[in-house]
């Protein structure tokens, strides 16, 4: 995939390794006469990148090159964007309920950083847990 930043282009390409070609030169001399003009062929062995950073830097969108195990050469490719569906609505934050706004019914928390049990009104029985204790809001922290 695409890599715009120079540093990271040149690593990724230099992971993809290097590879040893054969190249043949030929080389052609003329002298003053004609028993000193020559021709020379040879061949020579270098090493080449397989990708150049500037390959890496100028891909299109959802382009790429991949390197398999094996002796497999590196393939470029190309994806297609597939848009998945939207599920749920984006993050909408709600209304903050200000301090004032509270009603006297409310848990308070206390000094202990505990918080107290709802107090009733017209002195109902308050509602029970699983094992008939008062059911306590805030820190439940068994310390």
């Amino acid at each position: 995939m695409r890599q715009n930043d120079p540093d990271t282009a040149k690593w990724i390409a230099q992971s993809f390794g290097e590879s040893e070609i054969g190249e043949m030169q030929h080389g052609l001399s003329y002298g003053a006469s004609e028993l000193r003009d020559g021709e020379n062929l040879s061949r020579q062995r270098k090493k080449v990148e397989i990708l150049l950073p500037s390959q890496i830097s100028s891909l299109n969108n959802l382009e790429g090159y991949i390197r398999l195990p094996g002796d497999v050469p590196v393939a470029h490719f190309k994806m297609q964007h597939i848009p998945i569906p939207t599920r749920a609505e984006a993050f909408e934050p709600r209304p903050m309920e200000l301090e004032s706004d509270r009603s006297e019914a409310e848990p308070r928390p206390n000094p202990s950083g505990k918080m107290d049990e709802i107090s009733h009104e017209n002195n109902e029985e308050a509602p029970t847990g699983a094992a008939d204790e008062p059911v306590l809001f805030g820190n439940f922290d068994n310390g």
